[in-house]
């Protein structure tokens, strides 16, 4: 008894640790979906600024104070922000493909299965069986869900 209720903390941390992990996966896609957004308002900006003369007058925010420059001393400024906006999303981009691959580590190391993940192996088992033997899906879905492997079913 002492076991069982061992392995079950043990589960409920490996199950804790992935529900953590793809948290912050989602969270740096949500950012990244914000910082390509905002890139691509420096994009139109930079075309849109490309086309007037640089004496034209421009008004820029500038950490919550509008101040009035020329389209010339504005593009630049712009331009270095996009940059930098490029750099960040492209670090960003690495960082979530590692998070991905982390996540991916972690629950073929725990043999985790979700329930969709589950349904989708016993269609596959179903299907397999159907085509093997001829025996209707849906009793062989049944049986391939019964006989699961071991693992973790979140």
């Amino acid at each position: 008894m002492a076991e069982q209720h061992g392995n079950d903390a043990n589960a409920q941390a490996v199950i804790g640790a992935l529900k953590q992990m793809k948290h912050e996966q989602q969270q740096m896609e949500r950012k990244l979906g914000e910082l390509e957004v905002e890139a691509n308002e420096h994009k139109l900006v930079i075309e849109t600024m490309n086309k007037v003369e640089g004496s034209r007058r421009c008004y820029r925010l500038v950490g919550g104070v509008l101040v009035e420059r020329t389209a010339a001393e504005v593009l630049p400024a712009v331009q270095t922000n996009f940059a930098k906006l490029n750099e960040v999303i492209v670090e960003l981009q690495k960082q979530l493909d590692a998070k991905t691959t982390q996540i991916n580590e972690h629950v073929a190391k725990y043999k985790i299965r979700t329930e969709s993940m589950s349904a989708v192996a016993a269609q596959q088992q179903a299907q397999q069986a159907e085509a093997k033997d001829g025996a209707p899906a849906g009793a062989a879905a049944k049986d391939g869900a019964a006989k699961g492997a071991s693992g973790v079913l979140v």
